[in-house]
């Protein structure tokens, strides 16, 4: 993982979910760049990208792990 990726992972997990914003945190000039690190993020297995009609949310391994996890419980999974 580059430096960049790391930053732009770290706006993720931050909150920051638009490329824009993601940019912003990250400190990154181009929008094309982050949407290039978010591929290889994906990748790698850094992160998932999360398919919607209104556009792709990137989250974080541990913020879908995390969420993963509360989802279920909320179903009765004692091993969650």
């Amino acid at each position: 993982m580059t430096a960049r990726q790391a930053r732009i992972l770290q706006a993720i997990e931050a909150g920051h979910i638009t490329t824009r914003a993601i940019a912003e945190a990250a400190g990154v000039s181009s929008t094309s760049v982050v949407a290039a690190s978010l591929q290889a993020l994906e990748a790698d297995g850094h992160l998932i990208m999360e398919r919607t009609p209104s556009g792709d949310r990137p989250y974080s391994g541990r913020d879908y792990c995390q969420g993963w996890d509360a989802a279920a419980k909320l179903l009765g999974n004692p091993d969650a």
